[in-house]
């Protein structure tokens, strides 16, 4: 198969996977209330299992490094997409406490994979002596978004549908069967394509590689305040699910619906993320995370159970994912070609930074106060604040041209 074949059906299949990754974790959302009601859960139990399914996923790209030494990406993408189909299926038929923890740490381990794979697969098509392969990363992942940045709405709308016509475990159904489209899509690409098997490594090169992006000055001061900012998503999804549903009584699907107002704002944030691409690092940051700041100190207006607070979520949700939107494709592009050596190890390691973010971010929403969005307002302010105190800690002076 020539280059540009092997490019396209390595970009069609990095979408598949990460929408299927979106969906893993965004499809359940609206169903929490509902879940804690016929399981006999508090809220806080129950939205810890999202912390629990996050926890799955750091662990997957924890062993991406050291897998990615061994095995072909294919290979591990489908082994990853068979835990994952398993354990839906365990959650649908088993309605226990232990199964909804247990199930979702395998989801998330098993879907892990896809985000940090689906890149590679696309850098392992083309030519790595290709002219201004990180650009052309870069154009590739910010319009690919436009398609995968409507996953996690499409999911909760799925997932609101599914529940309230056929009960909350139809969700993890349409989740076994998802997995089970990507066991056959990612064996069909490796018949047609290939396996994409690279000269194996001592898994000790793979440690030696989360080292190095330790220690790497330039990554570090790209991820770590983005990682940090990009937590405050999920903080959203776990409060608001419960806000719109007690404080407003809206219906499952019309959270779904509202979620829309988030991914606009990230896809619009994704899309000027071309333009801002003139501007050095230093300055893009900034301008991206004080966006961030004054949106989450819009949500502080909030009412205490008003109905005006819709609005004020909204448009502060619709800023505060703007400001993530503008920075996203090109971190996700450098971190590629960084160390193009280490792309995988690289890559893996963004998300396990993300990760671990998010899921220490919804352990401490969990108990949170859902009767109003105040509270959320404070902890994404404090979040911006934050990312912001990094990025003057590293005290970043690139002058370096744009990508």
């Amino acid at each position: 198969m020539k280059t540009k074949q092997k490019v396209i059906a390595a970009s069609l299949l990095m979408i598949v996977l990460k929408i299927a990754n979106r969906f893993g974790a965004s499809l359940y959302m609206v169903t929490l209330p509902a879940i804690a009601l016929s399981v006999g859960l508090s809220s806080v139990a129950v939205r810890f299992s999202m912390s629990i399914f996050l926890i799955g996923a750091i662990i997957a790209y924890i062993l991406t490094g050291m897998l990615s030494s061994k095995y072909s990406t294919v290979t591990l993408l489908i082994g990853g997409a068979a835990v994952f189909t398993f354990s839906s299926i365990l959650i649908a038929v088993n309605h226990s406490l232990f199964s909804i923890m247990f199930g979702r740490f395998f989801q998330g381990l098993g879907i892990g994979f896809a985000p940090a794979f689906g890149n590679v697969l696309i850098a392992e098509a083309m030519s790595d002596n290709k002219p201004d392969k990180d650009k052309i990363l870069s154009v590739l992942l910010a319009y690919s978004s436009i398609i995968i940045v409507w996953a996690p709405a499409i999911g909760m709308i799925i997932g609101g549908f599914l529940q309230v016509h056929y009960g909350w475990e139809s969700n993890f159904e349409f989740l076994a069967a998802v997995g089970f489209l990507l066991i056959i899509l990612l064996t069909l690409f490796k018949l047609k394509v290939g396996s994409g098997e690279q000269k194996k490594k001592p898994v000790s090169d793979s440690l030696k590689g989360y080292l190095f992006f330790i220690g790497n000055k330039e990554y570090m001061k790209m991820v770590l305040p983005f990682a940090i900012a990009s937590s405050g998503i999920t903080a959203y999804y776990l409060i608001s699910s419960f806000v719109y549903s007690k404080a407003f009584h809206l219906p499952p699907h019309y959270v779904g619906y509202l979620s829309l107002f988030q991914v606009g704002g990230f896809l619009g944030g994704k899309l000027l993320s071309v333009f801002f691409l003139r501007f050095d690092w230093d300055t893009h940051m900034k301008l991206s995370f004080s966006i961030c700041l004054i949106s989450s100190l819009i949500m502080n207006l909030g009412v205490f159970g008003s109905h005006f607070d819709i609005i004020i979520i909204i448009t502060s949700i619709i800023g505060y994912s703007l400001g993530l939107g503008l920075m996203m494709p090109y971190i996700s592009a450098k971190v590629m070609v960084i160390e193009p050596n280490r792309k995988a190890v690289g890559s893996a390691f963004l998300m396990l930074l993300v990760l671990s973010s998010m899921s220490i971010s919804g352990g401490i929403v969990s108990f949170f106060h859902v009767q109003h969005i105040r509270p959320l307002g404070i902890f994404l302010t404090v979040l911006s604040i934050l990312a912001l105190s990094i990025l003057q800690l590293y005290k970043i002076k690139s002058k370096q041209k744009p990508i």
